[in-house]
């Protein structure tokens, strides 16, 4: 080839390159024009209306579409551009003066339905009783639970078999070592072999349970408890919005169980705020717990009444007697039995039970001593003035089949018939969505005679509306324990005159002491709560011109024997005047040793001092106290309620 072909070969192949990037420059560049202008249009639809759904991605085109091509007119106001935010390439169409422009709608609140205030904790108690174990779980499997996600927790306590303790006649000796070392005997370790396998069957059943409703827990002892200690250490409450529903294994709980108490307390523990949308906690200091079983025991021997009879019409009431058939516990009262439980159990006298004179349950505690726990609790109630609720239907919401045990040789059955939906067809519409349930303050309230009794009053000085209530008679003592052996001593007089007298004439000066005032107050007494100043500052609020000092052995005491700063004459007036005892006095003084019928003397001040027609106001010590013995000056907190008298 020749130089000059070469030459014009070479210049033909630069300018076809030349061309080539020419070319792809083009290209690039009108792409890059066209995707610029598609992204502005595409920036310049309105984001509030491009509704893009990225659970269903088929639509999404559609959907952008649909948005960015839409009228103006049908958008929002808040969606409509003004001119000069548009291309300038497209004309801007403005809403024409007469039309006003609608607002958006405002977005439906949705209002969620408040959750629950509450959860309760099943605490079943079990031993070696597989059959009734079973029998019990199944019966709170096959409860209603109103579709209330994870509010019921399941604890499964079970109690270990007791330990081996060998005898003589358990062991055998081999002839070579002379007797020296010693085996368990064949028969001996068969035996514990089919206790160890009775638990594990127990052991892989509690494994097994499905619980739906909440969480599940088990608990494995160790060593052998007894009835007395599973049930004080079942549970300790964290919050006091957490119940623990308390059912040894013996025991089947009725469908509608749940309902019920989640209707008892919503409307006794609970109170639903509109405003909030949400429930707040209610207090009811002297209610220990509701129990599902139909209790029939009147524990006081000296009852007229001798078995359960509540004309209610379908109401709950209040009873002081414990229910272990199906036993719901509040946290808060709970709390105070087992700080009371550690203090006498473990007093440094040895002497304290918890025994209560005239009653039923006293026998049971000397027949079974501490292995049973319920002497406890009943003292509890009577020493701090706490009541149980009960239904009062026909059939019971919780059984008990009474199988062999701590309580039972022989199995007997269940105590009553369960209220189920095929027994009682209508309960669900009446009972648990139709009926009203009364206020706390008109439930009925019984004592261990199951007599019916009324709560006492509380005059509280810092309330807005006191003012002079007219007060005859205060109870004074500087240990409010003196005045609590006092309220115990009126309580178990043979006489209802008597009683009656007591709870209606006089009072108990509380101080400060807002717990002692309810427990006053529980017991059906009258109580003075001063917050807010002291025992001069109520006597000088009063109308009385005169107030008058005796102590228990009726000799008057001077004022200055009170506070400092409270004067007043010693003239006595019997309109006019206050008559205060202090009991404490005669406590210290030796002349208690002589047998001075404080209680006939006290009868006679009242008489002098109060116009005619007052009831007579009796106040004594305590007959079985010796003052001089060092056990009288413990302060035991319920020293004086050891016994029950039904007048």
């Amino acid at each position: 080839m020749s130089p000059q072909s070469s030459h014009h070969q070479g210049m033909s192949t630069k300018k076809l390159s030349f061309l080539l990037v020419f070319v792809v420059i083009f290209i690039t560049v009108i792409n890059f024009i066209y995707y610029s202008r598609t992204t502005i249009s595409l920036s310049r639809a309105d984001p509030n209306n491009i509704n893009i759904n990225n659970n269903n991605n088929n639509n999404n085109d559609d959907v952008i579409s649909s948005q960015i091509h839409s009228n103006d007119n049908q958008r929002p106001v808040s969606s409509i551009r003004p001119p000069n935010d548009l291309n300038n390439n497209q004309a801007a169409s403005p809403t024409p003066p007469s039309v006003e422009a609608t607002p958006p709608a405002p977005a439906p609140v949705v209002v969620l339905p408040p959750q629950l205030p509450f959860r309760i904790e099943i605490k079943i108690l079990t031993f070696d009783r597989l059959s009734s174990f079973k029998r019990c779980v199944q019966s709170f499997q096959d409860a209603y639970y109103d579709h209330d996600e994870y509010n019921v927790d399941l604890f499964i306590i079970i109690d270990h078999y007791a330990n081996p303790k060998f005898q003589k006649s358990d062991t055998t000796h081999s002839s070579a070592d002379n007797g020296n070392n010693s085996t368990l005997s064949d028969e001996r370790i068969k035996n514990e072999k089919i206790k160890i396998a009775k638990h594990r069957e127990i052991l892989e059943y509690a494994y097994s349970i499905d619980w739906k409703f909440g969480r599940k827990s088990i608990h494995y002892r160790q060593e052998n408890s007894h009835l007395q200690q599973q049930w004080i250490e079942s549970w300790y409450p964290t919050d006091n919005d957490t119940y623990a529903y308390v059912a040894e294994d013996d025991i089947v709980v009725s469908p509608f169980w749940y309902q019920y108490i989640k209707k008892l307390l919503l409307r006794y523990r609970y109170s639903f705020h509109k405003e909030l949308n949400a429930y707040v906690r209610l207090s009811t200091p002297y209610m220990y717990g509701i129990s599902l079983q139909k209790q029939k025991l009147v524990p006081a021997k000296t009852s007229k009444v001798r078995t359960v009879s509540a004309n209610t019409k379908g109401q709950p009431y209040l009873y002081q007697l414990i229910g272990t058939w199906g036993q719901l516990l509040f946290p808060e009262a709970w709390i105070e039995f087992r700080k009371y439980y550690d203090q006498f159990k473990y007093l440094p006298t040895d002497h304290f039970k918890p025994r209560i004179s005239n009653m039923i349950t006293d026998d049971w505690y000397v027949g079974k001593g501490e292995k049973i726990w319920t002497p406890w609790i009943i003292r509890w109630a009577m020493a701090n003035g706490m009541y149980n609720m009960y239904h009062n239907f026909d059939r019971t919401l919780s059984a008990s089949f009474r199988d062999p045990g701590v309580n039972y040789k022989n199995s007997l059955g269940p105590d009553f018939k369960l209220l189920t939906k095929e027994t009682d067809p209508t309960f669900a519409e009446l009972i648990i969505g139709k009926q009203v349930l009364d206020p706390l303050s008109s439930i009925q309230m019984y004592d261990y005679c199951f007599r019916r009794i009324g709560l006492g009053s509380i005059i509280d000085t810092s309330d807005p509306t006191f003012r002079s209530v007219g007060v005859r008679s205060i109870l004074v003592a500087s240990d409010i324990q003196y005045l609590y052996n006092q309220l115990c001593f009126c309580e178990q007089q043979s006489d209802s005159q008597v009683v009656a007298a007591c709870k209606s004439s006089i009072f108990f000066f509380a101080g400060k002491n807002k717990q002692f005032a309810t427990l006053v107050k529980s017991r059906g007494f009258n109580a003075i709560y001063t917050p807010d100043m002291g025992l001069s500052g109520f006597l000088l609020s009063q109308d009385a011109k005169s107030v008058a000092l005796y102590n228990m052995d009726g000799k008057l005491m001077a004022p200055k024997d009170m506070d400092n700063t409270f004067k007043s004459p010693l003239g006595v007036s019997k309109d006019d005047s206050l008559l205060l005892i202090d009991p404490l006095n005669v406590y210290l003084q030796e002349s208690l040793a002589n047998n001075i019928d404080s209680f006939a003397e006290i009868a006679k001040l009242v008489k002098k001092f109060f116009p005619e027609g007052e009831p007579v106001v009796p106040v004594g010590l305590l007959r079985d106290a010796d003052p001089n013995s060092k056990d009288f000056l413990i302060k035991q907190y319920d020293y004086g309620c050891k016994a029950v008298v039904c007048t």
